[in-house]
Parts: C-alpha cells; structure tokens; sequence
C-alpha cells in the first residue's frame, strides 16, 4: 500500500521517534529511525529503530525482550517526527526496567519506580527560581538534561497534561530550559533558524507548563502543558501530529498540510485499520 515517507532528508537521514502507549498516553521513550528501520517497523508491526551510539539497527526488545507491538504511527505535520502508538511487552520501555524512560521529574521525583538505576542516569543538578505553575514560588534543585550531546539541544515532547495527545514536538537550549521553569510558559529553540522563542510570542497559542519529565539520561523532555488555544499546529489543527502514516486525516487541517513523499510496501494488517 501506499505509505507517507517522513523527511529523512532533513536531520542526515535520521527522524525522531516518540513511543507512546497506547492505552495510557504515557511517553515511553524517544528514539530514531532510518528508511529502512521505518519501513521494516510498518512491514513487521514491531518497534524498530536506529542507535545512532551504536550506528545500527535496533530491534526494541531483541536483547532485553521487552518488546514493542506497533498499533498506530503518526507523522508530524512537517515529517520531522513520528509517533509509535504501542502496546509494551515485558517489564518496561527503559534499561533500567522502569515502564517508561521519564520515571522522574526535573526536581528529580520519582514517578514511577526503575529497578536498575545506576550511575549513568544521574543527572547534573542546578538552583533556579521556578514559576508557580510548578510549585510555591521559590528555589529548588533541578536536573539538568544533557545539553553537550546534540550542538546545546535536546529533544522536547509537548503533551496536552488533561488529555496525555503529544501536540507537537520542538528542542530546547540551556536558556529556553531555565526560562520555562522561571517563567512558566514553554519556551523552544526554532532550528530552522536557531534563535529561541516562547509560545506565546509567536501566537495566541500560550503553553502553560505543569510538569516537566526528563528521561533517564537526560538527552529528552517532556512538556506537560495547558493549552490555551484550540490549534497547536501551524496548520490550523489541534494537534501537529493530525494524520496517520497512510494518509488518513485524524484531526481538521484547515489550512493547506505540507505534502510528503510517498512510497509502496507491505504494511502489517493491524495497522491498516481504520484509526480510532
């Protein structure tokens, strides 16, 4: 069948991957893909990536056998990042056999319990005046991600905190981190010209900030926000990730949707179902 190619061209053939449960909505852990390991995911109907560590292909679950069931893929409005909608197999998603790889908060709380945690997922830690929207105004220890690994980025997944939909997906610097927590208000680098900006600055679409996950080596966030205005997406959509690896629209696009190039493979028949 006909399949939507995301924009590997873009990031030296590489794509971000967020894992997601697909009952829970809890972001399980961020990853990447190539062509090849997209197209064997929706050939085979099982989670696989590419380590850019290792420089390999990466079957989740193959060495551990906590495996990944693919039951939808989503793909962000610009290709820049696609969603696995899965069902978990095993003890969990991280290394450390936590369900998810966020199993803590910025203030370094834990969320859920990870067995195996060792030296590597402890974290650097800084003071900062947080914003009310998090705590009681006041200084608190906070974790820092890894900005050294990816040119003073990391990854940040924006999830509606009612509702658990990831809206969008962005990056963020040193700065913009410190600025979220102070003020409150999401605040993002844009890499198509790399200068920072905070949601509220580019439209009406303000991102209050209510919890902030980091995953177990630092190098991702996740942004649980209010939204304040119905269309997350530049688009004119609630949400950028509106439309499914084949094409099927789950959500409104008002305004004209960038348009992706298209292949032919065999998809597994799970995945063929009509959404929802």
């Amino acid at each position: 069948m006909k399949v939507l190619l995301p924009n590997f061209w873009k990031c030296a053939g590489l794509v971000l991957v967020v894992t997601q449960d697909i009952i829970t909505n809890e972001i399980l852990m961020v990853a990447f893909t190539r062509e090849p390991q997209y197209l064997e995911t929706l050939q085979s109907g099982c989670a696989i990536y590419f380590s850019r560590s290792r420089w390999k292909r990466w079957k989740k679950g193959e060495e551990s056998g906590d495996f990944q069931i693919v039951r939808q893929v989503l793909i962000s409005c610009d290709g820049a990042t696609i969603i696995y909608q899965v069902e978990q197999k095993g003890e969990g998603a991280c290394h450390t056999k936590a369900k998810s790889c966020f199993y803590r908060d910025c203030f370094g709380n834990f969320i859920m319990s990870a067995p195996k945690m060792g030296w590597k997922e402890n974290l650097l830690t800084a003071e900062k005046t947080v914003a009310p929207s998090f705590m009681l105004c006041k200084t608190a220890k906070i974790l820092m991600p890894n900005f050294s690994r990816n040119f003073g980025l990391v990854d940040v997944i924006v999830q509606n905190f009612a509702t658990g939909q990831i809206v969008e997906a962005n990056a963020t610097d040193r700065l913009g981190y410190f600025r979220t927590l102070e003020t409150g208000i999401a605040a993002y680098v844009y890499l198509a010209q790399h200068e920072r900006w905070a949601k509220e600055m580019s439209d009406s679409n303000i991102q209050v900030v209510r919890q902030i996950l980091i995953d177990c080596d630092g190098d991702a966030l996740v942004y649980g926000v209010d939204c304040k205005n119905a269309d997350a997406c530049h688009n004119g959509s609630k949400n950028s990730f509106y439309r499914t690896f084949s094409n099927q629209h789950i959500l409104p696009v008002p305004l004209c949707a960038e348009n992706l190039s298209i292949t032919e493979t065999e998809v597994v028949k799970r995945l063929v179902k009509k959404p929802g």
